[in-house]
């Protein structure tokens, strides 16, 4: 398949799977097409790779600010991620890094 053929097919598919989530707001839609959608395909993954940051990477270290509940599961944190970003105008206008870290430093800060 050609690659205009492609990506046609995957905007057809999922708008939001045509393109990486730049700002919250994008994140937001593809998070939201992403539960509507049982949590599977594309769009599910691109969500999970932005709200789980760390964990899809394989990277060991734990992330700074923050501490997610080890029964939290990426479909649950993605709900949370989608809820906040609804009502916070400022995280929707952000990079979609920024906002998600802004997010899950507020829900999940780290016992001291």
């Amino acid at each position: 398949m050609k690659s205009g053929a492609l990506a046609a097919t995957l905007f057809a598919v999922s708008p939001a799977a045509a393109a990486a989530p730049l700002l919250g707001a994008d994140l937001e839609l593809t998070c939201e097409s992403a539960l509507k959608h049982d949590f599977e395909g594309p769009d599910a993954a691109m969500c999970e790779w932005y709200v789980r940051p760390c964990e899809v990477c394989g990277i060991d270290k734990p992330p700074s600010g923050y501490c997610l509940p080890p029964q939290l599961t990426s479909r649950e944190l993605a709900a949370v991620i989608v809820a906040d970003l609804r009502t916070r105008a400022e995280a929707r206008a952000r990079p979609v890094k920024e906002a998600v870290q802004e997010i899950l430093k507020s829900r999940y800060p780290c016992p001291r």
